[in-house]
């Protein structure tokens, strides 16, 4: 028998799509991780004056970080923008994605239209431009603001006409201060660019950003495992020189030491559904969803040898929770949506936390970071939330 108040299901129909949820869950404990996610996003000082969004803070010592230096992140103020409307904070959420704009680089030359990785950053990185694409087309949506729109296309036209390779991979990131131009090895960070070229282009018509997605894609096919998994790195073609003092040998300079990170998986996955490229993004969930930990999460990186690390990350868990949610036919585990609930709420950070109390922990169990609030995780966490209660009612309400 279902604990008293626990979320229930009606199984998938025959057209895909998933009915009311069957899952075992106080829904009670579910909302309460909900709408404390929702009130430090609105009411904690992660979120600035302005509108923008610290990424992190540090309990322990009151400190809160940006996320490629600066004061503000725009990854983090992009995803506030996604939470904060879908919760109906719709002023604060179009606030928002004015400080996305204020980031934009609007001087003539070659950096014209990149926007900021956050206030104050020399850096401009490609997945978190895509995802304030992303941010930018809602709030355009919203408001019918053209700036919004404009910005959006602005900052994809740069990743694709200054960071997209011939090949189809995406420089990871770009800084505009000559003493840091050295860079680290290839990233799959990119296959976050997928859904934001996608979605500008249904946003517009234009099929240039849709060519890039689907290039983009081609590319990181290519880097497929015959298990399914995308490598979190591309090998041999590390500049040792910028990074060697982050490899145990001098072999790995060249192979690449083989981590996989959960959050490039459940992107690629996204962005292959939005492709109709079912059966790889099948291959990619199936891997990812016999990985989830014992405490409903992912770790934070997984090796070639089975081992992965000791923290976990809850946000490539609450967005591989909205794809099932999204796409129930990419056909997991039937439990591993209660898994990840009962993740969310165990990342919840407790009542008389000052300044973080409703905030999800980014990365429980690391040995530093274990206990910081994370607004980027925090927003993503709330998204799976709101859309799993929507689609779920409690065993004993009437059917």
């Amino acid at each position: 028998m279902s604990p008293p108040g626990a979320l229930r299901d009606a199984p998938v129909g025959s057209d895909g799509h998933r009915g009311a949820l069957t899952l075992d869950l106080p829904i009670a404990d579910v909302r309460a991780t909900r709408d404390g996610a929702l009130r430090w996003l609105v009411e904690s000082a992660i979120r600035t004056p302005d509108g923008g969004y610290h990424s992190t803070f540090d309990p322990g010592c009151g400190e809160y970080a940006a996320w490629y230096g600066g004061e503000t992140s725009l990854v983090c103020t992009a995803g506030a923008v996604l939470a904060l409307d879908r919760a109906g904070h719709h002023e604060l959420a179009l606030r928002s994605a004015e400080h996305i704009c204020e980031l934009a680089i609007e001087e003539d030359g070659a950096w014209r239209g990149a926007l900021r990785a956050g206030l104050g950053s020399d850096d401009v990185v490609a997945n978190h431009a895509l995802a304030a694409v992303l941010a930018l087309l809602q709030a355009f949506e919203r408001s019918g603001n053209a700036r919004f729109l404009e910005v959006a296309t602005a900052a994809a036209d740069f990743v694709i006409d200054r960071m997209q390779r011939e090949d189809g991979s995406i420089i990871t990131a770009l800084c505009r201060d000559p003493h840091r131009r050295l860079r680290g090895p290839q990233e799959t960070w990119p296959a976050h660019c997928i859904e934001g070229f996608v979605r500008l282009s249904e946003a517009t018509g234009e099929t240039r950003w849709r060519s890039g997605a689907i290039r983009a894609a081609d590319w990181l096919l290519r880097l497929q495992r015959a298990d399914g998994s995308f490598p979190l790195e591309v090998p041999g073609r590390l500049p040792w020189l910028a990074s060697a003092r982050r490899w145990r040998d001098p072999f790995e300079r060249v192979r690449g030491d083989g981590r996989a990170h959960p959050v490039i998986q459940s992107y690629a996955v996204k962005g292959l559904m939005m492709l109709d490229r079912l059966p790889e993004a099948r291959r990619a969930a199936e891997w990812l969803s016999r990985r989830l930990g014992p405490n409903g999460l992912f770790h934070q990186f997984y090796f070639p040898d089975g081992r992965f690390s000791v923290e976990e990350d809850v946000m490539p868990t609450a967005h591989f929770g909205l794809l099932l949610l999204e796409y129930p036919e990419i056909d997991v585990p039937p439990d591993l949506l209660t898994r990840i609930v009962r993740g969310m709420c165990y990342a919840r950070i407790p009542d008389g936390e000052p300044g973080a109390t409703g905030a999800l922990r980014g990365l429980p169990r690391h040995p530093q970071l274990g206990g910081h609030a994370y607004s980027w995780d925090t927003a993503f966490g709330f998204l799976f939330l709101q859309d799993l209660l929507e689609r779920a009612r409690p065993s004993h309400a009437p059917e």
